[in-house]
């Protein structure tokens, strides 16, 4: 008998054991999954922010892709005209060149006209003289 009370009473403290340990590790596992719990929540926060985040960064890439593409535009409408300008500039440097040759050849002409002149006057004197 006093080994069927030692094996009921043993068997009572098991089950009381278990029952403890299962309610500290029931709750102990209840916490645990409120801990993770909270932690995936978190976690998806954090993926929400992170994802209206990059959606922003997305629009103002496009934005600056957009803006990177209006630029490159003008400037290649700013290149044209300055290649436009430059063949005015060239235009107008041949134009004052062929121009300061003519008035140096003008200049020179009017220079012998002048002699010529004072020759005829110097001759027309001499012969008035006469």
């Amino acid at each position: 008998m006093k080994m069927l009370e030692s094996l009921l009473i043993g068997a009572a403290v098991g089950v009381a054991g278990m029952v403890v340990k299962d309610k500290i590790t029931g709750t102990s596992s209840n916490s645990a999954l409120d801990k993770k719990q909270r932690e995936l929540d978190n976690i998806y926060s954090e993926n929400e922010k992170l994802s209206k985040r990059n959606k922003e960064m997305e629009r103002k890439i496009e934005d600056l892709i957009s803006e990177n593409q209006k630029l490159h535009k003008k400037f290649a409408e700013l290149d044209d005209n300055h290649d436009d300008i430059e063949d005015e500039l060239s235009d107008v440097k041949k134009k004052l060149s062929r121009v300061t040759q003519e008035k140096e050849a003008l200049s020179r002409e009017l220079q012998e006209y002048k002699l010529a002149c004072e020759n005829y006057k110097i001759e027309n004197d001499r012969l008035k003289g006469k």
